[in-house]
């Protein structure tokens, strides 16, 4: 009897070891059967015949109450919680009666577990700290220091407070887990492998600067592994090797460094696949990893998605239906997310609204997950990337309030929250609530966190690109400063995040006309990333259009043009699918130099490619509403402006759909209230002009104070509608108080300060006053030459100016000095602007003439018809030239020449007959409508900053 009942004891261990083999493969089934299988052995052994025919009876052993746990276990990894507190009741029944407190307390830890995965902190908190009391009081002090059960109720601490953003506690309770482990069972132990883990968890979620160090301690273990004894299995010591590697993976890939990710993640796939095959959850862990490493930073996103397929068809395979529905949550919130970057709205929508319904299946009782929240927050950025800000607002107003449910106040994820709510109201040019939304954010981060954390740059970055948007430029820059000196100190001065705040920086400086700091920000950004990346990367080709919109707006075109084609060659060969939003960029870049070069068939074939592919990518967009401005603007330049109109009110009718009841106060949708009111004006419609202008004016007024650029671009538009209406009066007004403006805002030296006082020159010429006119155009050259240097077009026009001042006053030299210097000014420079060569040509031939130097003023009228054939041939300042020409030749008695240009002058009449003749149009060429265009209204407001 004896043998046998030795025999049954030695069944029962094996069949219980089997059952802890099968559960460390993934056979949930198979180890089930084996545990209860276990329980009916034990039940044989310990029973009465009576109680063996009762299938129900449980046995008193402790061993059956171990099991009932381990059954528990296998509930727990298939999200069946009731089932696994059916078998914890079980346990915790055998011990009550067996009056064994210390294995009650191990249920109450199971139970724990459970609410840490339903998102229950507070209570697993509390339910872990009681039963580490039950322990204590079980075991006294002295056997305390060396019971792994107290090590357990520590690392299970560490664990909850570390999930809680609790770094110091979490700190404190994982070193004295570690410290007990150590001592009974020295460092080539699993389970003190596993609270090594749990430390370098805290210091990578805690503290970015302690990225090396977390790497250490798992480079340590990886060192270790060969001499780590059995537990269980050596199935599990790899498993736990597994798992280190997706760790170092997962480390790697905060840092940004993917191919290293990548590397790390293969090795674990390859351990699983040695061990497991395909089919197990650690495999389909592996693959999500690299799905998410493929996409967010390789943009490789049809093998991020294959990826994240075989992870699903391995998941769906291994449990039964409605088990583990959290992990294919968490699988369709990443396909959603690899959807979201190729900008396919609905397919992320719809990937996100699956996770969703899981979840609130999951967790039907109090609707209250982690998980859940994060989805609401997948929905809101949808939403958000399709500006229906309205309805992303709804989605994080949900998913912060889970997150304040389940943590507290301060919590990374409530800061993250914020953080996202702060973007929709800046998004909505609500930018207190969006400067408040970021304070609490900030807050939460530096109480958790000491200023040297990532996250607090990323605040300061987004606080500071507020205060920009507020032109409050001296705060942006301090915070933008304190931003780059965080991430300088934790990422090192050649981090892609450096070049980030460079390219932010440079945009300040753009903005405010300083392109020579602009351009040493981007050069300095466009190294780093080289040394980062190469040459080929889709970083480097947006800082070459970067660059590249630097030399646009310095009139330096072919080197513009040249960096524009360069970036969409890196993105053309860099993307799958050339539908992408970068792409449609680029054309759109590419499409406004040929625009400037008068190239406009080709500009609207660019800007139709860049309208095509938005359109492809949604319906929704405002970049839509962009495009259809662009080639408005192709339109005015070609004088088809009803086309112009068409598109502009296309553009406006999206706009106020997408912003529904905020549409009064969209900056967006005063850019279409400004293109439909320059169209008016070019048409000479100045009453619908002045309309669509005034209110522009009234929503920048509602959404700024008085002191703001845009303001002061709205004064000045609405200036030059008076100046073409000849109230001169009101037009002056207009240009002083946006003068007012821009001088509070950038000082005197500033390139839109120069443009106002163009502005008002202007009048000054026109009422006569040339002594106020001259000194206002000499105010505008003596900025512009200290900003832009002496070849540029403003500062050719300004010499232009200051030489019909002077042919006003009969002061012919000086005339032919200033019209010399206009010229010299744009020799130097690539747009190839003949139009305006041959005004400054006809201007000093008439200056010669008036000077009887006839030979000079012939060649200066040559100049100019070679520069107007060179366009199209049939412009009508031929007309004034041809006649001017032929009156010279008539007083030089040169009556053949004189009759030539007679004839080329009726050739052109005759082509141009509905064309009115622009008497002396040079001294009217301040009143040109396409200047004004250029300079004052088409273009819509932009306050895009790199973000």
């Amino acid at each position: 009897m004896g043998n046998q009942t030795s025999k049954t004891i030695q069944n029962v261990q094996k069949m219980h070891q089997q059952g802890q083999k099968y559960y460390f493969q993934a056979d949930f089934k198979a180890a089930e059967n084996c545990y209860i299988q276990t329980i009916h052995q034990i039940q044989i052994l310990t029973s009465t015949k009576d109680s063996i025919a009762d299938i129900h009876h449980i046995p008193i052993h402790p061993i059956v109450s171990d099991i009932y746990l381990d059954i528990c276990k296998i509930y727990i990894k298939q999200d069946q919680y009731s089932k696994a507190i059916d078998n914890i009741i079980k346990s915790e029944s055998i011990a009550k009666k067996l009056d064994d407190e210390l294995r009650q307390a191990r249920c109450l830890d199971k139970q724990s577990q459970i609410n840490m995965l339903q998102s229950r902190y507070s209570q697993a908190l509390q339910d872990f700290k009681k039963s580490l009391q039950i322990k204590l009081k079980v075991l006294g002090e002295d056997k305390s220091k060396d019971s792994l059960d107290i090590a357990d109720s520590y690392h299970y601490l560490a664990v909850t407070h570390c999930a809680l953003d609790q770094f110091d506690e979490s700190s404190h309770y994982c070193q004295q887990a570690l410290d007990i482990k150590l001592k009974l069972l020295g460092d080539k132990h699993v389970d003190v492998m596993e609270c090594y883990l749990v430390k370098a968890d805290i210091l990578m979620k805690a503290y970015e600067s302690k990225y090396d160090k977390a790497l250490e301690i798992y480079r340590k273990y990886e060192n270790l592994k060969a001499g780590m004894p059995l537990i269980g299995s050596k199935n599990y010591n790899d498993l736990i090797i597994t798992t280190l590697y997706n760790r170092i993976g997962l480390l790697y890939y905060y840092q940004s460094k993917s191919n290293e990710a990548i590397l790390m993640l293969k090795k674990s796939l390859k351990i699983g696949r040695n061990l497991y095959g395909e089919q197990h959850s650690h495999i389909a862990e592996s693959y999500l990893y690299l799905a998410i490493i493929y996409s967010s930073d390789q943009h490789k996103y049809t093998k991020a998605m294959s990826l994240c397929e075989k992870s699903l068809r391995i998941l769906t395979e291994i449990y039964n239906q409605g088990d583990n529905q959290r992990d294919i949550a968490l699988i369709y919130n990443v396909m959603g997310n690899i959807f979201l970057h190729q900008s396919k709205y609905n397919e992320a929508q719809s990937m996100f609204e699956k996770a969703c319904d899981i979840q609130l299946h999951l967790y039907k009782i109090s609707n209250s997950h982690s998980s859940l929240a994060s989805t609401y927050h997948n929905i809101g950025l949808v939403f958000y990337y399709q500006s229906k800000y309205e309805n992303a607002l709804v989605n994080y107003q949900k998913s912060l309030n889970i997150r304040l449910q389940l943590f507290g106040e301060d919590h990374s994820q409530v800061a993250n929250s914020y953080n996202a709510i702060a973007h929709i109201y800046k998004k909505q040019q609500n930018y207190d609530n969006a400067l408040s939304s970021y304070e609490k954010s900030l807050n939460i981060r530096l109480k958790l966190h000491n200023e040297s954390h990532i996250e607090v740059a990323e605040i300061y970055y987004n606080i500071a690109i507020i205060y920009s948007t507020k032109s409050e430029e001296i705060k942006a820059l301090q915070v933008y400063q304190q931003s780059l000196s965080i991430y300088e100190t934790l990422k090192g001065e050649d981090s892609s995040e450096v070049a980030i705040l460079y390219d932010i920086i440079g945009g300040i400086c753009s903005s405010q006309r300083q392109y020579n700091d602009a351009l040493w920000m981007y050069q300095k950004s466009l190294g780093i990333r080289i040394k980062l990346y190469g040459r080929n990367h889709l970083d480097v080709a947006k800082v070459y259009n970067l660059i590249g919109n630097i030399y646009y707006d310095t009139d330096k075109i072919q080197e513009a043009l040249e960096l524009f084609q360069d970036a969409l060659k890196v993105q053309l060969r860099s993307y799958e699918d050339v539908k992408n939003p970068d792409c449609a960029d680029s054309y759109h870049n590419i499409g406004k130099v040929y625009r400037k070069l008068n190239k406009d068939q080709d500009a609207l074939q660019m800007h139709q490619k860049s309208l095509d592919i938005r359109l492809q990518l949604t319906n929704q967009d405002s970049k839509v509403a962009s495009s259809y401005d662009d080639i408005g603007k192709i339109y005015v330049s070609q004088k088809k402006y009803e086309q112009a109109l068409q598109m502009f009110q296309k553009s406006l009718s999206l706009r106020l759909q997408l912003y529904g009841d905020s549409e009064s106060i969209n900056l967006d949708v005063t850019a279409s209230y400004s293109n439909i009111g320059n169209v008016h004006f070019c048409q000479g419609n100045y009453n619908e002009a002045l309309e669509m202008h005034e209110n522009v004016l009234n929503i920048l007024l509602k959404l700024y104070d008085e002191n703001h650029p845009d303001v002061a671009k709205s004064y000045a538009s609405i200036g030059n509608i008076h100046k073409c209406r000849f109230n001169y009066d009101e037009a002056l007004s207009m240009y002083q108080i946006a003068l007012g403006i821009l001088r509070k805002l950038f000082g005197e030296n500033h390139l839109d300060v120069a443009e106002m006082h163009t502005c008002i020159g202007k009048i000054y010429f026109d009422q006569s006053n040339y002594k106020l006119a001259l000194e206002e155009y000499k105010i505008s050259l003596g900025i512009e030459l200290k900003l832009l240097g002496q070849k540029n077009d403003k500062v050719a026009e300004s010499y232009n100016s200051i030489g019909n001042i002077y042919y006003q006053q009969f002061n012919f030299d000086e005339a032919i000095i200033n019209y010399t210097k206009s010229l010299d000014a744009r020799s130097g420079i690539d747009t190839k602007n003949y139009l305006d060569i041959a005004d400054a040509c006809a201007k000093m031939g008439k200056t010669y003439c008036s000077h009887s130097k006839y030979d000079f003023a012939l060649l200066c009228y040559l100049a100019s018809e070679l520069c107007l054939l060179m366009l199209d041939g049939k412009n009508s300042k031929l007309i004034s030239i041809y006649s001017d020409m032929a009156d010279i030749y008539e007083t030089q008695g040169k009556c053949d020449k004189a009759n030539e240009m007679r004839r080329k002058l009726e050739n052109i009449t005759k082509s141009l007959p509905n064309m009115e003749i622009d008497k002396d149009a040079d001294d009217q060429a301040d009143n040109n409508i396409d200047s004004m265009i250029r300079s004052q209204g088409i273009t819509p407001i932009s306050h895009c900053y790199i973000a």
